[in-house]
């Protein structure tokens, strides 16, 4: 198995390569204000007690990682940088067949020379250990950001399980921050935003996360924790313009056809 993944990182390196470009992201740190949001997503400053933070800004952190190079299933991979208060820092384990690309970009292909049956394991699939803390109170606020270049993730796979829920519990929270179209063969680039609050302390999640589909070049990833001893104020999307057309037009059709009912019934 091994030889036959060294051999397809020969096959997919030109083609990952294409999927890594130098653009900004938008990922945000506590003290930014998230456009296309109502309320505030972080209620606390940078390095605040109760508080931790994990971000990838590349998927080389772990023994062996070269880039390019490849990434095993199984492997865990640790944060570029982070901040933990008294916990041991957040990590990410891939339980896919990756590359790693030579900007760092963890990229999930679709094929394994004459080995049709392995394909699904190439497609993006990571479970986060994500630490967090108790000490600040029993109201927790998990915010979990990605960017990723070429294909786009499953956004309904986001799983967070908690002692309350072990399966597993949607965001309340999920929404697009930046989408950007890249030239060539490199798709777009999108960043999406998702946040939990719980009414629980633990001092670690685990999240899942994977690929709708092939091609996903995961660009980077980031999570920040706080506890508090109050509720959080839920933070809510604000509609795009394109939806307020929507719902404008809808109304006048509605109306319309009122008031053609009233005229035939005059």
């Amino acid at each position: 198995m091994l030889r036959i993944f060294n051999r397809t990182l020969l096959c997919v390196f030109l083609f990952g390569s294409l999927l890594t470009q130098s653009v900004s992201a938008a990922i945000f740190t506590p003290g930014e204000a998230v456009p296309g949001t109502t309320g505030q997503v972080f209620t606390w400053g940078t390095e605040a007690g109760n508080s931790t933070f994990a971000q990838w800004n590349d998927f080389t952190g772990f023994a062996g990682a070269t880039t390019p190079g490849g990434i095993l299933p199984g492997t865990v991979v640790g944060a570029s940088e982070s901040f933990d208060d008294n916990t041991t820092p957040s990590n990410i384990r891939f339980d896919s067949f990756s590359t790693i690309t030579s900007g760092g970009n963890a990229y999930g292909f679709n094929f394994a020379p004459g080995l049709p049956e392995f394909q699904p394991d190439f497609i993006t699939d990571v479970t986060a250990n994500v630490r967090s803390g108790t000490s600040g109170g029993n109201n927790t606020r998990i915010v979990a950001q990605w960017t990723t270049q070429g294909a786009e993730l499953d956004y309904s796979s986001f799983l967070l399980k908690t002692s309350a829920d072990p399966a597993g519990v949607s965001p309340y929270l999920s929404i697009e921050t930046e989408r950007m179209t890249l030239g060539g063969f490199g798709g777009e680039l999108v960043s999406r935003l998702a946040i939990w609050d719980l009414t629980e302390s633990q001092a670690s999640y685990e999240l899942d996360f994977n690929a709708a589909s092939n091609h996903v070049s995961l660009d980077r990833v980031r999570f920040d924790t706080f506890t508090q001893s109050t509720p959080f104020v839920a933070v809510t999307a604000i509609p795009e313009p394109a939806s307020f057309s929507i719902m404008a037009t809808l109304t006048g059709i509605a109306f319309c056809r009122r008031r053609r009912t009233a005229t035939k019934t005059s």
